[in-house]
Order: C-alpha cells, then sequence, then structure tokens
C-alpha cells in the first residue's frame, strides 16, 4: 500500500504518465484518483464473508466413518483468498500501471491453486502436499511474475523476452514431469530415475498404464498447458507480440491453472459416473440438479466476465498512454462504475459458485462408508 501511495503522491498533477485510469469514468474520493474502481471491489470481500459463513453452518460432522475425509480449513482459505484478492485488486487500482500488475493477479494464482488443492484432497486426504512446499511452488511463480512486469535491458529487449520465456519453459518442464509423475504414480512414489522412465514408458506403450482415466486426465492437461507456453514462447521469438511479451506470463500461467482445474473436475465428474456414486438416470441426475446448476452458472457468468474484461476493456497497462486513453469508455453502472467494475463483481460472483462447486460436488456420499468410496 505505501508503494502504491507513493506513486500517487509523487505524481500529482501528471497521473496519467504512471496510472492508467479511464478518464471518461473516474470519481475521486478519500485522496483516491479513481475510487469508483476501488470500491467495486468490495463485490469480493462480500461473497468471500458469504462463503465462509456457508461452510461454516454447513460444514459436516466427522464422525471418521462416513463421508469423505474433508479439511475444512482449504475452504476457509478459499473464502479469504477471495476477500484478499479484493484487497489487493483494490490496491492495484489506486494506481493501475504495469508494475503494479502483480498486485492483482497474486491472489488470483493462489486461489487458482487451492480449487486444485482443495478438489484433489478430497480423495487423497493423506498424499495432498504440505503447506510448505505448495506456497514454495506459488511463490516461485510468482515471482517470475513481478520478473515478468520488470522492464527488459533497453539495448537488447528481445533477447531478455526469449530468455526469460527459455526459463519459463525450464522450470515448467520440472513441474510438469514431477508433478505428472506425483499425480500417476500417488502413494507408491519412491523418488528415482527409474520412476520417470517407467512413467514415460507407460506413455510409449499404452497397455502398460495401470489407471488409464488418470493417465487420460494427465495427458490432456500438459497437453493444454504446454501448447500454451510454447505458443507464448513462439510469438516472442517470431515479434515479440504483446500476448508474447513477458508481461503476459500472470495471464498464461493463470490461464493454465484454471484451464487445469477445469480439466481435472471434468475427470473428477466423470469417475462419479463411472463408480456409479451418480447414475445416467433420470432420477439419480435430478438428485444432483445442485451440480449441474452451478456448472452452468460457472460457465455462463466466467462467459459474460470474460467479455467484460478482455472485449470490453477501458485501458491499457502495456500499452501507451495515449492507446490506452482511446479504450476509455463512460460509466455503465449507476453512472458511477465502468466495465471493468462490472468485471470486479461478476468474476467475485463466479468465484464463489466454482468454489461452492467443488464444496457441494460430494454432498451424495456423507452418508456413505468411507471404506465404500473410491480412490480417483
Amino acid at each position: 500500500m505505501q508503494f502504491v501511495m507513493f506513486q500517487i503522491s509523487s505524481n500529482k498533477g501528471q497521473l496519467g504518465e504512471t496510472c492508467y485510469f479511464n478518464n471518461k469514468c473516474i470519481y475521486p474520493a478519500l485522496g483516491i484518483p479513481a475510487f469508483n474502481n476501488v470500491s467495486s471491489n468490495i463485490a469480493y470481500l462480500i461473497m468471500g464473508l458469504l462463503f465462509i459463513a456457508i461452510i461454516y453452518f454447513t460444514k459436516p460432522k466427522e464422525d471418521g466413518i462416513h463421508g469423505l475425509h474433508t479439511d475444512m480449513s482449504l475452504y476457509y482459505s478459499m473464502g479469504i483468498t477471495i476477500i484478499v484478492e479484493g484487497f489487493c485488486s483494490g490496491l492495484y487500482h489506486i494506481c493501475p500501471s504495469r508494475m503494479n500488475f502483480q498486485f492483482d493477479t497474486s491472489f488470483m494464482l493462489i486461489g487458482g491453486g487451492l480449487l486444485f488443492t482443495t478438489l484433489y484432497q478430497k480423495r487423497h486426504a493423506t498424499m495432498t502436499s504440505g503447506a510448505f512446499k505448495t506456497f514454495g511452488f506459488f511463490a516461485a511463480f510468482i515471482l517470475l511474475g513481478f520478473i515478468s512486469l520488470v522492464n527488459p535491458p533497453a539495448t537488447r529487449p528481445f533477447q531478455a523476452l526469449v530468455g526469460f520465456w527459455m526459463i519459463v519453459c525450464v522450470v515448467f518442464a520440472f513441474v510438469s514431469i514431477a508433478g505428472s509423475v506425483y499425480l500417476y504414480k500417488e502413494d507408491t512414489v519412491v523418488w528415482d530415475k527409474s520412476l520417470i522412465r517407467d512413467f514415460f514408458t507407460c506413455l510409449r506403450h499404452p497397455s502398460f498404464i495401470n489407471n488409464k482415466p488418470r493417465m487420460a486426465c494427465i495427458v490432456a492437461a500438459n497437453t493444454i498447458s504446454w501448447l500454451i507456453i510454447l505458443y507464448s514462447f513462439a510469438t516472442t521469438v517470431q515479434s515479440g507480440v504483446k500476448f508474447g511479451g513477458a508481461e503476459s506470463f500472470n495471464v498464461v500461467f493463470l490461464g493454465i491453472l484454471v484451464l487445469n482445474f477445469m480439466v481435472y473436475m471434468i475427470y473428477y465428474i466423470s469417475m462419479k459416473f463411472y463408480y456409479e456414486e451418480i447414475e445416467m438416470t433420470i432420477p439419480s441426475l435430478l438428485k444432483h440438479w445442485y451440480i449441474w446448476v452451478l456448472s452452468l452458472e460457472v460457465i455462463v457468468v466466467w462467459m459474460i466476465a470474460g467479455y467484460f474484461f478482455q472485449v470490453l476493456a477501458v485501458t491499457d497497462k502495456f500499452a501507451s498512454e495515449a492507446t490506452s486513453d482511446l479504450l476509455n469508455k463512460p460509466c455503465v453502472l449507476f453512472n458511477y462504475w465502468d466495465d471493468h467494475d462490472v468485471w470486479h463483481i461478476l468474476s467475485s460472483v463466479g468465484l464463489i459458485s466454482i468454489m461452492s462447486l467443488v464444496y457441494v460436488l460430494d454432498l451424495d456420499v456423507r452418508n456413505t462408508r468411507r471404506t465404500e468410496l473410491y480412490v480417483f
């Protein structure tokens, strides 16, 4: 906060040179130039508190016999993540700029990772990575995100971009291989040369694969991830265009996290059908109506939110001030909030919707004996 407020105070009278505002919809208050863009982040606070309240009042009673073992601290952490995302987004909007963009994305990355971790621990309560490893992983990629926002050397900007993406590829290769082996082998992991060799042998010879659905999920997630990474690298090498530039790393990594989570969510629901926790009958499908309603809500809300965020963008912090000003648009909501504020509201609804979906996904097995539940 001190860092951002210093930028404001050191640029009085020439804020546009540092901070990218929507000058057609700007309402100052409390010393903040665009207080309307900051205030819309209260939606995250409301949704975060609402999610925490839902978890607190509906959490299952753990008897050690029935239902899945659920670590409720992960759900509370997700609620807190929504709240902190609102705070960090508000901090960013005090002075929207390239360097301050890291504040807006850090807890988006952590929230995406927590979603995957929470879904995974439902069936692997004793095999989920500890807090130190999990947040160490996030710290490494947040560091890369920070580096991506630092201005490259003026003498060799292209070489710096290529070097950055080469480092990303090396780091991601390690994470991809280690993570894939861990997810496939689970409790049988003994880290040695033969482990990775056996894993790639399974890829070359499908008949050796013991768990084909899980392997298919891992291959799909890796394929999507590497296509995104390599596309970003290729566009940098080809022309250094904006999407392939280092500044896109935070968006790229967030996209990879979200798409990997969606792949695992589809796999998870498919396995519930496979093991007949959900049957392909009208009564069973109607019994699980909450899953389909929330799934539809997640898809619709995020599609609309994405439209407001990308298509109806009102500024561009990675472009020149003049180019960014061309995107400025009048207020659209209550003559006070602009299209990006609508994104704040819709994305907060999208976050609580997808977190609620993860929470209710296994309501149907709460009264099932734990010894009868499948691990997938």
